[in-house]
């Protein structure tokens, strides 16, 4: 073997030299596994809820809650407050979970609140289903509100929201 050579054949290249590549590996593993988990995400809200506007994607985010939340295509519905049940306004079901749903709409509606929820396109047999504000928050054009079903509903109601 020529001189210059000569290293490779030391214990220390035969341990050393693996065992420093294989930590050198695992600590760039690391670093990219946690660069990508905790960087920061942007959430298109460049929406309106005008009829011929694009829907709205629902934004995830960790969150602790006992009922799971399904996130999808928005559903446009219909918004019914009882106390006002001669006018109703349009929205959009951003989440829904056996537990409620997150509502996108045009006007706030108070805390306390029962409302009325039923899809645009849904059959004449769907009732409207009742629910009542729970939070709600001004973002940008309109206002995301959070609401808790008063009976959860039969799974086809459900499935008619998302």
């Amino acid at each position: 073997m020529p001189q210059s050579l000569a290293f490779l054949s030391s214990p220390w290249t035969e341990v050393g030299l693996p065992m420093i590549v294989g930590v050198a590996t695992s600590f760039s593993v690391l670093f990219f596994y946690s660069w990508y988990v905790h960087r920061p995400r942007t959430v298109d809200r460049s929406w309106s809820l005008s009829p011929g506007a694009e829907l709205p994607k629902s934004p995830s985010a960790r969150e602790r809650r006992r009922i799971a939340r399904r996130s999808g295509r928005p559903t446009p519905v219909l918004v019914v407050d009882l106390g006002f049940k001669v006018s109703s306004q349009r929205g959009f079901v951003m989440d829904r979970s056996t537990g409620g749903v997150r509502l996108a709409l045009p006007t706030q509606v108070s805390n306390g609140t029962v409302i009325q929820v039923r899809p645009t396109n849904a059959p004449e047999d769907i009732p409207w289903v009742s629910a009542v504000v729970r939070n709600g928050r001004h973002i940008g054009d309109y206002y995301e509100v959070g609401c808790e079903f008063e009976k959860t509903p039969q799974w086809r109601e459900l499935a008619q929201l998302g």
